[in-house]
């Protein structure tokens, strides 16, 4: 079974493919299907899961993810736009922040995994279809899973404001 065919793990062929939204800096919604994901090019990481289990994700790296989507990374992201980060929203309400520097292979050399498989399967339902895998952290408590929207924030989409006091 390959994840440009099936929806998910365990879903019935019924269903329909489920769609990734992504939210530019401008503040215009893009709508990303798995068959529109597979056609960029793949990752993997290897991890320990909860409970101590090997597993290796496969994905697209969050960057190549980025700049498909019209996101300039590299020399592009300086000054200003280093407050920029990325929310990313599951289907049960919990969500994740992401500074945008983080993603960007130029500035860090962190693994940032967009994931939509797990031991060459898609992911289950319970984490898919998508999930971002950070393998670089302490804990897995950004391992965002069932991933439904990603959304840039602190540029035009959203003011930042702070407060100084004296």
């Amino acid at each position: 079974m390959s994840a440009a065919t099936t929806a998910y793990a365990d879903s019935p062929s019924t269903v329909k493919p489920p769609i990734l939204k992504f939210i530019d800096e401008q503040g215009i919604a893009h709508e990303l299907t798995q068959s529109d994901f597979t056609k960029l090019p793949r990752s993997t990481a290897k991890v320990v899961n909860h409970g101590g289990k090997p597993a290796e994700y496969e994905g697209v790296a969050l960057g190549p993810f980025l700049e498909s989507q019209g996101v300039k990374l590299g020399k592009g992201l300086r000054g200003k736009r280093l407050a920029e980060y990325l929310l990313f929203e599951a289907t049960d309400g919990y969500r994740v922040v992401l500074a945008l520097a983080e993603a960007d292979p130029s500035t860090s050399s962190k693994t940032v995994l967009l994931a939509d498989e797990k031991n060459g399967q898609p992911l289950p339902k319970n984490e898919g279809p998508w999930r971002l895998i950070l393998p670089d952290e302490k804990r897995p408590a950004r391992w965002i899973r069932m991933i439904k929207q990603i959304g840039t924030r602190g540029r035009q989409t959203e003011a930042i404001k702070v407060a100084v006091s004296d």
